[in-house]
């Protein structure tokens, strides 16, 4: 990641502690915050695996894309767990 997050720049680490650390230092509602994030997982499973453009997209792009989605898709979803 180009910016930090709570401190921390690689995606690995934003489970739930860095997305709660985060919420503290912008002085939003650790709920709301968590339940964006799972939303915002949700609709990138969603859609992403169905897009049209898929279709033209070189093999190894998606095939890095759909790794890091594979990837992030348990750690963020850590945010559901409260």
């Amino acid at each position: 990641m180009a910016l930090s997050l709570g401190g921390e720049r690689s995606f690995r680490a934003l489970s739930a502690p860095r997305w709660k650390s985060f919420a503290n230092r912008a002085r939003l509602p650790e709920p709301a915050v968590l339940q964006a994030v799972v939303e915002t997982v949700a609709r990138v499973n969603e859609h992403w695996w169905h897009l049209p453009e898929r279709a033209v997209a070189p093999a190894t792009v998606l095939d890095r894309i759909d790794a890091h989605v594979k990837a992030m898709t348990p750690i963020l979803n850590s945010c559901a767990e409260k």
